[in-house]
């Protein structure tokens, strides 16, 4: 990973001992960069098993999302691209495990980004024919979307009203449609004032987190 976010990647070795643990800095001196972070909603949360497609200067990069790489081994859960000289992307591809696919062109380069499952359709997830969900005894396969979620006005200014009817909302969360956490508050009780006016204008994807399960509402602010 990436210890002091530079865009070189490092190397951290950590022993039950008697050895002591060791980390090797990446001196790298020059070239371009960006980290990559995959939050499923349908998939799975942490993107594991996402597929990014990355065109810079005519030609193709291509990495796989895994949750560990050998035993006792991790990479960052950022995907991590070099980018030589270029100072711009010209197109990312995400392939989610539903089959869906988020698509973005003209990103500048050495930041890191979070990319939503669905924040390059309009908030719409679009499932291959032939991916099905796992089964689970105790939660819904659709409990995403079981918990009701009212947010007015939509579009807003100044304040969001949420409402979760019938469960207690617990957090909330604001992302922009480049994939970026702007917002992240704690609440209670099953309604809650968001305040907006500090955001600039836009569309936005408004995750709530209740007792009961999560859902989300895409919703636009004017100035």
């Amino acid at each position: 990973g990436d210890i002091n976010d530079d865009g070189f990647l490092d190397i951290v070795s950590n022993v039950a001992g008697p050895e002591l643990s060791n980390l090797w800095m990446n001196q790298g001196e020059t070239g371009n960069y960006i980290k990559i972070k995959t939050t499923g909603v349908i998939s799975n949360k942490d993107g594991i098993g996402t597929w990014l497609e990355l065109w810079v200067q005519g030609e193709k990069q291509v990495r796989y999302t895994t949750c560990g790489t050998g035993f006792l081994g991790q990479n960052s859960d950022f995907t991590h691209f070099g980018l030589g000289n270029a100072t711009m992307i010209d197109s990312l591809k995400i392939t989610w495990q539903t089959g869906h696919i988020d698509a973005l062109y003209g990103i500048g380069t050495n930041q890191k980004i979070t990319i939503i499952e669905g924040s390059t359709t309009q908030g719409e997830i679009y499932l291959d024919e032939d991916w099905q969900q796992e089964q689970d005894s105790t939660v819904s396969t659709n409990a995403l979307f079981d918990i009701e979620i009212k947010a007015y006005p939509n579009p807003s200014k100044n304040h969001v009203n949420i409402q979760a009817p019938g469960t207690e909302i617990q957090a909330v969360e604001l992302w922009d449609a480049q994939g970026r956490l702007i917002l992240r508050e704690v609440l209670q009780g099953e309604t809650n004032d968001l305040n907006t006016s500090q955001f600039p204008q836009g569309i936005y994807f408004l995750f709530v987190y209740t007792r009961n399960g999560i859902n989300k509402r895409k919703i636009s602010i004017l100035r």
